[in-house]
């Protein structure tokens, strides 16, 4: 899956979980645990064409709570421990196996009487395409880290990526 459709995906699902938060009692904690199949996802190995399609499980933990000053914090876990390839992927023939984590956090801090409220959002994207024949793996790394300010200002931005790495 790309980049963007999956922090499209975590913030879409996160926004019910945001709005339901409102209502909720200062120091409200709460967890949600999730395992779905995969099926036939497919995933691109930059370093030679092959796009093996992958089975197995998406493991995300969401927590979610709001503070004493009524700032939300938001921290998700993506995990897909055990993608396997369905079956060898051509043009190569080899078969994959791919460990991807995916992490996270979004934190609204509310200034009180100072009024200085602040957005924090930090992402980081890991991912291991690892050949069981002879291609060669593929390694990606993905962060990014945005603060904003009670103006909507930018304060702090940072972006860190990998390029994409073969080995093997």
């Amino acid at each position: 899956m790309g980049l963007g459709k999956r922090i499209g995906s975590v913030v879409a699902a996160m926004l019910p979980l945001l709005a339901l938060g409102h209502g909720t009692p200062a120091y409200a904690d709460s967890a949600l645990v999730v395992d779905t199949p995969v099926v036939s996802q497919p995933y691109t190995n930059p370093c030679n064409g092959d796009v093996p399609l992958m089975s197995g499980m998406h493991h995300s933990v969401i927590h979610y709570f709001i503070d004493s000053s009524g700032g939300m914090h938001l921290t998700t876990l993506d995990s897909y421990p055990d993608l396997k390839s369905d079956a060898p992927a051509l043009p190569s023939g080899s078969s994959y196996v791919v460990n991807q984590i995916d992490t996270f956090t979004l934190n609204t801090i509310v200034g009180g009487s100072t009024g200085n409220n602040q957005f924090s959002m930090d992402f980081k994207d890991r991912f291991n395409v690892i050949s069981q024949g002879p291609a060669p793996d593929f390694h990606h790394f993905f962060t990014i880290h945005l603060t904003i300010d009670a103006n909507g200002v930018p304060t702090a931005t940072h972006t860190d990526e990998d390029d994409n790495t073969c080995t093997g």
